[in-house]
Formats: C-alpha cells, sequence, structure tokens
C-alpha cells in the first residue's frame, strides 16, 4: 500500500471520527443518524465494496437511522478513492435484500455464474450499451478476461475454486435454474440484477469533501 493512500485514509478516518459520525470499524452516531463507514489501506475492490454495499442495504432495511456509507480505500492511480452509498427507503431496502437473500439461497443449490469483478464491468457497460450487438461484444470481451490464465491480472478464473468449479464450462454464455420453476439465472442478468441497485444508489466523494461533512 501507498505510504501517502494509507495515511489519507487515516487521516480521513480521524477526521470523521472527531465529527462523531463514525469510527474505523462498525459505525458511530451522530445527531441522531448513524453513517457506517468501511476502511481499506488496500486497493478498493469490487468485492469489498460489494461486501459494504449488502451491509447498507441491511442496515436500511432493519430501519436503522442511515445517513449514509462511505466506503474508502485505495484507487487505481494510488489515491484515495470515497464511494458513498446514499440511504434508501426501509420498503425499497427490503425489496433488494430479499432479492439478495434469493440469489443467495440460489447460491446454495448451484455455482452461480457471478464474478465481483467482471458482474460489475457488464452491469456498467451494459448500462451505457444501446444494442444487441453491443451486450454481445461486452461479454465476448469479458469471457476473454476470466480466461486470462495469469492471478496477478487480477482475472477471476484464475482463481483455483473458481477454475475448478466451472471446468470445462462457460459460465459466461450458461443459465442455471434459480430453483423456482421456470426461472434461470445468467452471468448478465445476475450482473444486473446485483448492481445496477448498487450503480443507482452510489457516487464518488473526493476526499477533501468529506473533511468537510459533519452533524
Amino acid at each position: 500500500v501507498g505510504v501517502d493512500a494509507e495515511g489519507r485514509i487515516r487521516e480521513l478516518v480521524g477526521v470523521l471520527e472527531g465529527l462523531h459520525w463514525a469510527e474505523d470499524e462498525g459505525s458511530a452516531s451522530g445527531a441522531g443518524q448513524v453513517r457506517m463507514v468501511h476502511a481499506s489501506y488496500a486497493r478498493l475492490s469490487p468485492k469489498h465494496e460489494l461486501a459494504a454495499w449488502v451491509r447498507h442495504v441491511a442496515g436500511c432495511a432493519a430501519g436503522v437511522p442511515l445517513l449514509d456509507t462511505l466506503v474508502l480505500g485505495r484507487g487505481d492511480d494510488d489515491g484515495v478513492l470515497v464511494r458513498r452509498f446514499a440511504a434508501l427507503p426501509v420498503e425499497r431496502a427490503r425489496e433488494l435484500l430479499t432479492d439478495l437473500v434469493e440469489l443467495y439461497l440460489a447460491g446454495l443449490g448451484a455455482p452461480l455464474p457471478f464474478f465481483p469483478a467482471l458482474s460489475r464491468t457488464c452491469a456498467e457497460r451494459l448500462r451505457k450499451a444501446k444494442a444487441g450487438d453491443d451486450a454481445e461484444r461486452i461479454v465476448s470481451a469479458l469471457e476473454r478476461d476470466l480466461q486470462d490464465p495469469n492471478p496477478w491480472n487480477g482475472a477471476e478464473g484464475a482463481d483455483l475454486h473458481v477454475s475448478w468449479v466451472f471446468r470445462g464450462r462457460r459460465p459466461l454464455r450458461e443459465t442455471i435454474s434459480s430453483g423456482q420453476e421456470g426461472v434461470s439465472l445468467g452471468f448478465t442478468e445476475l450482473s444486473r440484477r446485483v448492481y445496477d441497485p448498487l450503480l443507482d444508489g452510489a457516487d464518488e466523494l473526493a476526499p477533501d469533501a468529506v473533511e468537510g461533512q459533519g452533524p
């Protein structure tokens, strides 16, 4: 981890603690509301971001008086990256949480063709696509990324567990039963179901903007 980035993240967490909004781990209350903060001193990965999103949705669904959730980590340029999830209405959060639980239960019955990094990229690109051939091109490119044998490139297909579970198969092209009669799940559908709500509810903050926020 770059020393400058790590020090800056620690500094921001300290500022938030001083405002009585948050702590390095967990959350703290202020002015009747709660701000959850997830701080990582490593590069902010889609898996880390998704875990924070699930906790955010669960908190909103439970009626926790959340102001928002901040996710801090190192960006691709070794600078500090801050993502913010705005609070969700309770009913909307419960709908999203129910859907996530249904997907989780489906995954207990069969391995889902879902990969945090590739699925996030897929959802982002499909949201911008305007034609079916764009979708085909997107999936083809991601399939090549999945098959990259070099784990140092961050390719999820290089993970030993993933390669064993999906050996001899093309998970980005397959659909599996969701456990519900007549309902199948495919890579693009899963990517959109999980990441569309996250992308709708997320924005990026400049690190300096975090310092200026308080009760």
